[in-house]
């Protein structure tokens, strides 16, 4: 039997296409076959019949070869997403993980920075404040809410509110940094993470900025729809109200939950971060905003469980002592620290949960950008 009939019938052997197009491969390279060349498998030059069942040879091994390349791309993605781990979906247990190993390990980093950004200021504000309502009661006279000095209390905690704002952006930002390193089995360096932080400072404000204006939006929007739905009773109003402006809101804050890792990491611009977000979260938001509601839960339990221990304290002292305000603000600020600490790093962990997932990106490539 002709050589060319053993190739014409290997190549209808479909059970196992790969056969004939390396065969078919092997000879491209060695020059054989092809127009204007010397037939495969002894077929003799010029001669039509011969040169007929080359074509039909080539064109049936034609989409042998084009599923050969397929499976071998498709065996590449999947031997590079087991050797380098790459998980198929989010997962919540391995943020969590993570998390708390990040914290642990790297605590003492992360306490110089926390306190740097979050708790000395906090600290200080809370001292103030307390001070300021301890003299308040004290007042003999009219009441102490219809003195200037309550217009003064309020503006110094607007004011104080937008810098808390400022200066969570930064610790976001330094932790994100911290956690990358930890992650990649470095020790992270105090002075590092300041200076990545406030070398990306204007993005983050501008996305602060955006983020400020959202919320606003919303609650515009939400107090709009309960006044107009009032006729139904004012519960009913407020919960069309939330449903038609906080939810959006809600899922559209998770879906930029990721902008200032983003702005950080890949160094983008304010609507380039927040567009990367965007594509990053999206598949996972829901399991992202379970997981963010969980640790807001957790922090809002502990602050009411604060609240309720301290005013129990002043109703038991009759008032704000020195011993109370002490306790209150340093109670205060720690509560909020440990929040805003587990906050960023869960953001950021998050970050590099969604680059393993979507892209592969492993700790080491993360890491790279900084140098």
């Amino acid at each position: 039997m002709p050589a060319s009939t053993n190739w014409r019938k290997s190549s209808r052997n479909r059970a196992h296409p790969f056969g004939p197009a390396s065969e078919y491969l092997k000879h491209r390279q060695t020059g054989g076959g092809g127009f204007g060349r010397t037939p495969p498998f002894g077929t003799e030059a010029g001669n039509t019949h011969g040169e007929l069942q080359l074509v039909q040879s080539a064109s049936i091994n034609l989409a042998d070869t084009v599923q050969f390349c397929i499976f071998i791309r498709w065996a590449e993605y999947n031997m590079a997403s087991i050797a380098s781990g790459r998980p198929e979906k989010f997962r919540i247990g391995q943020v969590f993980s993570n998390t708390f190993s990040v914290i642990g390990r790297s605590f003492g980093p992360l306490a110089a920075i926390v306190g740097l950004f979050s708790a000395a200021p906090t600290l200080i504000y809370n001292f103030w404040n307390l001070t300021q309502l301890a003299r308040m009661r004290e007042a003999v006279g009219a009441s102490a809410f219809e003195r200037p000095d309550m217009a003064r209390l309020a503006a110094v905690s607007a004011i104080a509110g937008l810098l808390f704002l400022v200066l969570s952006f930064l610790a976001q930002a330094a932790l994100v940094r911290l956690t990358v390193d930890d992650l990649n089995g470095r020790r992270p360096a105090v002075g590092d993470c300041v200076q990545i932080a406030l070398r990306r400072f204007f993005p983050m404000l501008g996305i602060g900025v955006i983020v400020f204006l959202a919320l606003i939006l919303a609650a515009i929007v939400m107090s709009v729809v309960a006044s107009l739905l009032a006729f139904g009773g004012l519960f009913v109003g407020g919960l069309i109200g939330v449903a038609v402006a906080f939810i959006p809101a809600a899922m559209w804050l998770i879906s930029i939950s990721v902008a200032i890792p983003v702005a950080v990491q890949e160094r983008l611009g304010v609507f380039g971060s927040i567009s990367r977000s965007r594509a990053l979260t999206k598949g996972s938001r829901w399991p992202i905003f379970g997981l963010l509601l969980v640790i807001a839960i957790a922090a809002g339990l502990l602050q009411a469980a604060f609240s309720l221990l301290f005013r129990f304290a002043l109703a038991t002292a009759g008032g704000l002592s020195g011993t109370g305000i002490f306790v209150g603000a340093v109670g205060g600020s720690l509560l909020s620290s440990i929040f805003s600490a587990v906050i960023s790093v869960a953001i950021a962990v998050i970050y590099v949960e969604l680059r393993q997932v979507k892209e592969g990106a492993n700790v080491d490539e993360l890491a790279e950008i900084f140098s």
